[in-house]
């Protein structure tokens, strides 16, 4: 069956969690791991340190947190202890008001997952602090799965999570590679701008009741 717009309808949707669900600010991390006090972007800053091979075994759970803790250490040199170091770690995390609004209003109304380049540390403490994003069901875990965006087994995954066709699936992420690459697996997707770009967009697919509650 297709939506108004000509697209397969949608009967999922797919969150990414950072700077889509919460805002991240990686400047303190930086600063304290690094005595960064460059005025380069820092969120470009840490995109870079993620594709450094340490981390991106950690993201696709090859080593756990203490091996990443001990590996950044010896590779920057770095003299923070475990305990220190996670809390830095975890203090990235900002609330998006009116995303956790746009999922709280979804949820219950059609299957949401979670699509999400993470770790342990993180997923922890993401769990203890937005129960909105804990309550997802079956969320798609970078670590958990071993693989990380734009990874098509990512997608296929999510899709499954979430016990959906991948063309009835809608993925929003805020990282254009993320979203081609769930195009280029079947997967509806859009680079999100505003909760309620997504609102108007599925009010234009013809899901139903998606306005913020009263």
């Amino acid at each position: 069956m297709k939506s108004s717009n000509n697209q397969p309808m949608i009967k999922a949707v797919i969150f990414d969690l950072g700077r889509v669900l919460i805002d991240l600010d990686f400047a303190p991390l930086l600063h304290r791991l690094f005595n960064d006090s460059s005025n380069e972007d820092a969120f470009e800053r840490f995109e870079r340190m993620r594709q450094d091979e340490i981390a991106q075994q950690y993201g696709r759970g090859q080593i756990d947190p203490h091996q990443f803790h001990a590996a950044l250490c010896r590779k920057y040199n770095l003299t923070i202890d475990f305990q220190d170091f996670t809390q830095l770690w975890c203090d990235v995390f900002t609330p998006k008001p009116d995303m956790l609004a746009l999922l709280q209003d979804l949820q219950g109304r059609l299957p949401v997952g979670l699509l999400s380049d993470t770790d342990p540390l993180h997923w922890h403490y993401i769990t203890e602090n937005y129960p909105a994003i804990a309550a997802i069901p079956r969320p798609t875990l970078s670590y958990q799965i071993g693989a990380l965006k734009p990874d098509p087994h990512t997608y296929r995954t999510a899709a499954k999570n979430v016990g959906t066709p991948i063309p009835n699936c809608l993925f929003i992420d805020d990282l254009p590679a993320n979203v081609q690459g769930a195009r280029q697996v079947g997967m509806q997707a859009v680079c999100l701008q505003s909760a309620q770009q997504i609102r108007d967009l599925l009010r234009t697919a013809n899901i139903p009741n998606v306005s913020p509650r009263t």
